[in-house]
């Protein structure tokens, strides 16, 4: 497999999720989403090369990459009154791959 920014994305969500760990010790209402890999403009080139679509699909339960949408639900949770209550977690829209 080529290189690809995996390792810019596993560098990220690690400061992400450090920082909604540190939320939780001072009580502030911070959250992060986790997100599979999504099929973006800025992933299309990666996503053209042969086999790393099929590979990268091949991990995720759902059997698909996530698209935009996918993260609306999520987003739209956490800025309404119905997720006033939930703070400092990190919440994975990702198709079950952290299940694997």
């Amino acid at each position: 497999m080529s290189s690809c920014p995996g390792g810019t994305f596993r560098s990220t969500s690690k400061a992400v999720t450090g920082s909604a760990g540190v939320a939780r010790m001072s009580y502030a209402s911070k959250n992060a989403i986790g997100p599979a890999l999504i099929d973006t403009p800025m992933t299309e080139v990666y996503l053209a090369e042969p086999g790393f679509r099929e590979q990268a699909v091949a991990v995720i339960p759902m059997g698909r990459l996530a698209e935009p949408r996918d993260l609306v639900a999520t987003i739209i949770l956490l800025l309404a009154e119905g997720g006033a209550f939930i703070t400092g977690q990190t919440i994975y829209v990702d198709g079950g791959r952290t299940l694997v």
